[in-house]
């Protein structure tokens, strides 16, 4: 089992992974790890130069990624999230109006921890039994957890032969997201081929690892200040910056430099003393392989 790392959602500037294999955590760093990514890059850059890549990504919104949908099919390359479904190739044709094919990189799906998902009831609720009943009620009543979402059956969707609901135009109810309370598994779609969607999830759960990384968190307190410092140096050298630059392997060195300029050393070594410690409580140990220059 392996994975490869991501501090909170700071993807750090190598190829480093975490191999689990007994009671031995191996910290690895592939010697090849440059080389990858400078052949990641050319290869997204060959496809910015063939039209595959929205040729304005440089100026887009910064909200706007290489994979982000044009729905007037200007763009061919997109990114699916939870792609490990078939039917998420019918969902990414559906918004973009022309055909999308999907490809999987992995043969399962990992389990994570859930993020916007997870309900809590505060440690300050006056009535936490009575809240507990609540989000209770929310799981199991179905038709309570339909209106919450979409709203009043007849008067904000109507629903169709086909078992799919039809929100009219004029509508102005606005629900919380079907994913933030109950189950999914009662969700409507207004798209026939979506139908079976959480069925297909049930399914693709049935056969997933568990993410070897699931109860470690990393505390980054400690390096708040050095993970500033490589956010700034990861937004100077984005990848919509790179990808259409001529001279984009000459832009990888100077941004891995600056990169370890801004702290990097130390962001790994706090994350190996932690991660260290929660592998020895765990009964596990940890071997650290071609990270020779950050262990004392």
């Amino acid at each position: 089992e392996s994975e490869s790392l991501d501090f909170t959602g700071l993807k750090i500037p190598r190829n480093y992974y975490l191999y689990l294999e007994g009671d031995t955590y191996y910290l690895w760093e592939s010697s090849m790890s440059d080389i990858n990514e400078t052949e990641r890059y050319r290869v997204l850059h060959e496809w910015y130069e063939k039209g595959y890549i929205r040729q304005d990504i440089a100026s887009a919104d910064t909200n706007v990624t290489l994979y982000t949908l044009d729905t007037k099919g200007k763009n061919y390359i997109t990114k699916c999230a939870l792609a490990a479904l078939e039917s998420n190739a019918e969902t990414e044709t559906l918004n973009a109006g022309y055909e999308i094919d999907c490809f999987f990189v992995q043969p399962n799906t990992i389990r994570m921890k859930g993020l916007q998902t997870g309900a809590a009831i505060p440690a300050t609720s006056k009535n936490p039994e009575r809240a507990m009943m609540l989000l209770n009620l929310i799981y199991t009543d179905a038709e309570l957890y339909q209106m919450l979402v979409y709203g009043i059956e007849g008067t904000h969707y109507t629903t169709n032969a086909d078992g799919t609901i039809t929100i009219p135009e004029a509508c102005t109810y606005t629900g919380p997201k079907n994913w933030t309370m109950g189950t999914c598994e009662n969700s409507l779609f207004t798209d026939v081929s979506q139908l079976s969607y959480y069925e297909d999830v049930k399914k693709a759960d049935e056969a997933a690892n568990t993410s070897i990384l699931l109860n470690f968190t990393f505390d980054t307190s400690a390096v708040s200040v050095e993970l500033a410092n490589i956010t700034s140096v990861r937004n100077e050298y984005s990848m919509k910056s790179i990808v259409p630059a001529d001279n984009f392997e000459e832009l990888l060195k100077e941004k891995r430099k600056k990169i370890e300029a801004a702290g990097f050393e130390a962001v790994f070594k706090e994350f190996y003393k932690q991660f260290s410690a929660y592998a020895e409580a765990n009964g596990k140990k940890v071997e650290v392989l071609g990270l020779d220059q950050y262990m004392d």
